[in-house]
């Protein structure tokens, strides 16, 4: 805290004004100097939060439109192509997973093994039916403790496991169930698991379904939270609903952030439990439940729902947590935003999209024009950045750039800082050596 102290003097010698002089700057510096090793130590003090946190979402979309830059959080990216070899050939990015040494990336029907640089070095399981097989895959995770790797099957009654070198090491079953109750299971530390619900379609009710879910060793629920379709069975035994479940959590540190599809509660999980961590409240752009969830399978009817949702604000992606800030990325109007609410001051910054999404929001991609969304990279002058992958133990944000993605921008990284061409080099350089018909490049942001 800043001290300001003011000196009534009489009348004085010169001598003695000249020994108060020195006196008053050898204060005023010792007074800096204090002010400034407290601000040191304000600026790097662990605040405690009170949890949950109350988020007015009224305010936060009427806030002026700006420039989320990636500086804000963190402080260098690094670059990594993977190998296209023809035994390597990424059809689709499916989840992405780093360790020191290794990138685990799931395709569509493979698990692809590549060094920490990029260089292929095998797949990991093998299609099929039997024992440790596969067919696709819903998502994949690691425990780096114990070097193995998660994998979790779209036969989804079970957890794969699989050494770092590529071992079967056997299977956890899941639930006591018969249902599909989880869209992705992932590794929440210390043999815990983090189960996101599935979705429901008009007719698949059931009492055992979950929002979210805590899973002990052995694959059973320990604690859960409800979905919030379960305090509506009246309703949903007589109405078509359509609920598209929760998706994937995001994490920082060592803790996930989880929110299902029209809920206003963010859910902090790791391995101790789950806990409410925000409130998002959305005022008169909460839609109705109706809306949130109406369903027809007649045509016309379900184009009026779809309609009905403008003018209503929609979370379109998890919320992504770093020491200071909470990311929401959301939808009203037809427009996507991307907002950083600071926790420990309560004020937000808000940047929307140039252009427009598509209306209705559930057929929505995630897939965003990498011009035009999320944080301005100005850190090397390279493409926007928006991160689709988070890992548990590793505060890092991931994303993917295709080939073609990369070389048909060139030209506008190029131009994006002409004064300051060094920036971007590195990124000029790795471009000039791709083909339009190479691997993707991973990004990777290293937060503060």
């Amino acid at each position: 805290m800043r001290l300001l102290i003011k000196f009534r003097q009489p009348h004085k010698s010169k001598f003695q004004m000249k020994k108060l002089t020195t006196l008053t700057l050898c204060l005023a510096a010792i007074l800096l100097l204090c002010d400034c090793q407290s601000r040191v130590q304000n600026e790097n003090e662990e605040f405690e939060l009170s949890f949950p946190v109350i988020i007015d979402m009224e305010e936060i979309v009427n806030q002026p439109i700006t420039e989320l830059n990636l500086s804000m959080v963190a402080d260098s990216l690094e670059y990594i192509p993977l190998e296209t070899l023809s035994e390597s050939l990424i059809d689709r990015t499916g989840h992405v997973v780093l360790t020191e040494e290794f990138i685990f990336l799931q395709t569509l029907h493979n698990i692809l093994k590549f060094s920490r640089d990029g260089k292929y070095l095998s797949k990991i399981g093998s299609q099929g039916r039997g024992p440790g097989e596969y067919v696709t895959m819903r998502n994949i995770s690691i425990d780096i403790d114990k070097e193995r790797l998660l994998i979790f099957p779209n036969i989804a009654s079970e957890l794969l496991i699989y050494t770092f070198d590529n071992k079967y090491f056997g299977k956890i079953p899941l639930f006591d169930s018969y249902l599909d109750l989880a869209l992705t299971v992932y590794y929440a530390g210390n043999d815990h698991f983090i189960a996101s619900g599935v979705g429901l379609w008009p007719g698949e009710f059931s009492e055992e379904m979950f929002l979210i879910a805590l899973l002990d060793s052995t694959g059973k629920i320990i604690e859960k939270v409800d979905s919030p379709l379960m305090q509506s069975s009246d309703y949903i035994n007589n109405n078509n609903i359509f609920y598209p479940g929760t998706g994937a959590p995001s994490y920082y540190d060592t803790v996930a952030l989880s929110i299902g599809w029209g809920c206003d509660t963010i859910y902090a999980v790791s391995q101790y439990g789950i806990d409410p961590r925000y409130i998002l409240n959305f005022g008169r752009y909460d839609a109705p439940f109706e809306i949130k969830y109406g369903y027809s399978y007649d045509q016309d009817e379900r184009r009026r729902i779809m309609e009905n949702r403008y003018g209503y604000l929609w979370l379109s992606g998890t919320p992504i947590e770093t020491r200071n800030y909470l990311f929401l990325q959301f939808s009203f109007n037809d427009y996507l935003y991307l907002a950083a609410y600071n926790k420990f001051t309560g004020q937000s910054l808000v940047f929307r999209e140039k252009g427009t999404v598509r209306s209705g929001l559930v057929g929505y991609s995630s897939r965003h024009n990498i011009e035009s969304f999320g944080f301005k990279n100005d850190l090397d002058g390279g493409l926007y950045f928006y991160p689709r992958w988070t890992n548990l133990n590793s505060n890092v944000w991931i994303t993917s750039y295709n080939a073609f993605e990369l070389m048909s921008s060139l030209e506008v990284i190029r131009e994006r800082d002409p004064e300051n061409l060094q920036k971007h080099k590195r990124l000029v350089d790795l471009i000039g050596k791709l083909d339009e018909n190479d691997n993707p490049v991973l990004v990777v942001a290293h937060l503060k």
